[in-house]
C-alpha cells in the first residue's frame, strides 16, 4: 500500500506542469504553484517571483494579448507583508480581481454559445450590424459581447469585422470534430446552482441540484471526450488487447477511438435503457455499428462476465458515492482477464485535497449535484482498486489536460 500511496504522489504533478493552452485561467494555476512550490526561506522572494512568472506564463499563453490584466496568479495565496512594492501589490490586486469577476468572462461565452454566435462566424467575417441581424440580438450590446470576446481570444477583429479565432474554430463551432459547446452548455446550466452555493454550504445540500437531461450530458460528455480519447489511445499500450468493455459508455467516445485505432478490437459498451441508445446513436454514426457492441444494463447494477475482457475502460467515478463506486470496481475485477488491465480516467485531487484547481473547483462543482457526488483523489482510486484485488496501480497524467488515468493490473 505504501509503494502505491508513493506513486499516486509522486504521478500527479504541480498544477504549473497541468496548464492548458486555452488558458484565462492561467493566473489561477500560477498562484497555486506557487503556493506549492514554496518551501520556508525567502517568503518575499516567493511573492515577487510568483508576479515575475505569471507575467511570463501569460505572455506566453494563447491569450496572452488579450489577458494581460489577470495579472499573472494569485499571489495574495503567498505571504504578504509591507517588502512588497505598490507595483507588487497593485499586480496582486488586479489577479485577486480577475478572481473576483471570473465569472463575467464566463458568462460571456455561455451567452455567445447560446446565440449560437460562433456558428454565425463560421462561414465568413462579419461586422457588428450583421452579427446582430443573423441572431436578431441588440445591436449596441452585441458589440459589447463581440468585443468582450475579442479581449478573451476567442475572435478577431479585421478592419471592422469579426471572425472566429482558432481556438473557437477548433473548439467552439459546431461543425467541429472537437467542439465543446455542448459542455459550455452543460456549464452555463450549472449557474442557478452556483449562485446558491452559500446555501449548499450552510445545509449541505444544494437547494436546486444540478439534474441534466441524458441527452444534454452525453452530448457534454462527448464533447469532453473528443479531446480526451486520443491522448488515451496513445499513453494506453493496446497492442495484445482484444477484447474491451466500457462501462457507462454515455457517448461510447473512448470505445469509439479505440476502434478506429485498429480493426482488431472485439468492444461492448454498456449503459442504461435512456442512455444505451444515445451510445448506439453515436456509434453508428461514426460507422462502426459492426464493430462495436450496445448493451443495454443499469452499469451501476449489471454483470459484465467472468474474465472476460482485456481492457476494461470506467469514463469517470466522480458522479458517484464511494458506495456505489465500490461495488462497480468489484464487478470490473471480475470481469477483467489474468493480466488485463481496469482503467479509470478521471480529474483527480492530490493526496491533500488542496489541488490541483481543475479538481478542487470540480469538487465544489459536486456540491451542485444530488446523490452524494464527489471528486476523488489520486490516492483514493489507487486504494479502491487495490482493495478490490488490482496489483501494480498507476496513475498516469494525461498532459495537458487536467484528466488522468489509474490503471490497476488483475494479477
Amino acid at each position: 500500500m505504501d509503494a502505491a500511496v508513493g506513486r499516486s504522489r509522486g504521478c500527479l504533478p504541480t498544477p504549473a506542469a497541468r496548464r492548458t493552452e486555452i488558458a484565462p485561467l492561467a493566473a489561477l494555476w500560477l498562484g497555486a504553484a506557487a503556493r506549492e512550490s514554496f518551501v520556508g526561506g525567502d517568503r518575499d522572494g516567493c511573492v515577487k517571483e510568483t508576479f515575475r512568472r505569471g507575467a511570463k506564463l501569460l505572455r506566453a499563453s494563447a491569450f496572452a494579448a488579450s489577458n494581460a490584466h489577470l495579472g499573472g496568479a494569485l499571489p495574495l495565496m503567498a505571504p504578504v507583508d509591507e517588502t512588497l512594492s505598490a507595483e507588487d501589490l497593485a499586480a496582486g490586486q488586479a489577479s485577486l480581481r480577475s478572481l473576483l469577476t471570473g465569472f463575467w468572462g464566463a458568462r460571456a461565452v455561455h451567452a455567445a454559445v447560446r446565440v449560437d454566435l460562433f456558428n454565425a462566424l463560421s462561414a465568413r467575417p462579419q461586422k457588428t450590424d450583421e452579427v446582430a441581424q443573423s441572431l436578431r440580438i441588440d445591436p449596441r450590446a452585441c458589440e459589447v459581447l463581440l468585443n468582450a470576446l475579442v479581449s478573451l481570444g476567442l475572435l478577431e477583429r479585421e478592419e471592422g469585422a469579426y471572425k472566429n479565432s482558432l481556438v473557437s474554430k477548433t473548439l467552439l463551432a459546431s461543425d467541429s470534430e472537437y467542439r465543446q459547446s455542448s459542455l459550455a452548455r452543460a456549464f452555463s446550466d450549472e449557474w442557478d446552482a452556483f449562485g446558491s452555493l452559500e446555501e449548499t454550504l450552510r445545509t449541505g445540500a444544494p437547494p436546486r441540484p444540478v439534474i441534466p437531461r441524458d441527452e444534454d450530458e452525453i452530448n457534454a460528455r462527448r464533447d469532453e471526450a473528443s479531446v480526451i480519447a486520443p491522448l488515451i489511445v496513445k499513453k494506453l499500450d493496446v497492442s495484445r488487447v482484444k477484447r474491451v468493455l466500457e462501462i457507462g459508455a454515455g457517448p461510447a467516445t473512448y470505445a469509439i477511438a479505440l476502434a478506429q485505432a485498429s480493426a482488431g478490437y472485439e468492444i461492448t459498451v454498456v449503459d442504461s435503457q435512456q442512455r444505451a441508445p444515445l451510445a448506439k446513436q453515436r456509434i453508428d454514426e461514426a460507422g462502426l455499428g459492426g464493430r462495436i457492441r450496445v448493451e443495454t444494463a443499469d452499469p451501476l447494477n449489471a454483470d459484465f462476465g467472468t474474465e472476460c475482457y482485456d481492457l476494461v475502460l470506467i469514463p469517470g467515478l466522480r458522479l458517484l458515492s464511494l458506495d456505489l463506486a465500490k461495488p462497480l470496481v468489484k464487478r470490473a475485477f471480475q470481469a477483467t482477464v489474468s493480466e488485463g488491465r481496469c482503467v479509470i480516467d478521471d480529474i483527480l485531487l492530490r493526496d491533500d485535497r488542496t489541488g490541483p484547481l481543475p479538481a478542487t473547483l470540480l469538487a465544489l462543482e459536486m456540491l451542485t449535484r444530488a446523490g452524494g457526488a464527489r471528486t476523488y483523489s489520486g490516492w483514493e482510486v489507487t486504494d479502491l482498486m487495490q482493495t478490490e484485488g488490482f496489483i501494480r496501480v498507476q496513475i498516469i497524467p494525461l498532459d495537458p489536460s487536467a484528466h488522468s488515468l489509474v490503471v490497476g493490473i488483475r494479477p
